[in-house]
């Protein structure tokens, strides 16, 4: 059941309050959410770009793996001081593979900015940010029903 508020300003209050619980809470839909469509984006500007690429290796997911841009345990997600803004941190780091690693970027920031062997931009955090933006009101509306908002 609802909430009961006869004064607008204890509404906004606790509205406002909610709202950052729902952003902080790392099992809520809308942290799930985000992380799922930066996988998603991930997958298919990324790893789907390219037909046959020249050369792949695929960590998979997990820490037992390495985990690579697609790994949700490499998603660092904080909040903003007063919890109305959600921030994602790819922190996927190189494979080290072969000589070519550049240890003092992120991955992430890397395949984003084309900073490696004359790849295209693939902006696939960005990209998410957009995908998800769209939809993240509704998910926000859920966590918050959840909560008996």
């Amino acid at each position: 059941m609802g909430r009961i508020f006869f004064d607008i300003e204890d509404y906004k209050t606790a509205l406002d309050l909610e709202i950052a619980n729902c952003m902080r809470d790392p099992d809520g839909t809308v942290q799930t959410e985000a992380k799922k469509a930066i996988i998603r984006s991930a997958k298919e500007n990324v790893y789907d770009a390219y037909p046959k690429p020249k050369f792949e290796s695929r960590r998979g997911t997990g820490k037992s793996m390495g985990g690579g841009i697609m790994d949700e345990d490499n998603l660092l997600s904080f909040t903003s001081e007063k919890g109305f803004t959600l921030t994602i941190q790819n922190l996927a780091t190189w494979q080290h593979l072969y000589g070519g690693a550049y240890p003092s970027n992120d991955l992430a920031d890397v395949i984003e900015n084309n900073q490696i062997y004359g790849a295209p931009k693939r902006p696939f955090m960005q990209k998410a940010e957009d995908e998800y933006s769209d939809r993240f009101g509704l998910d926000l509306v859920e966590d918050l029903e959840f909560r008996g908002f």
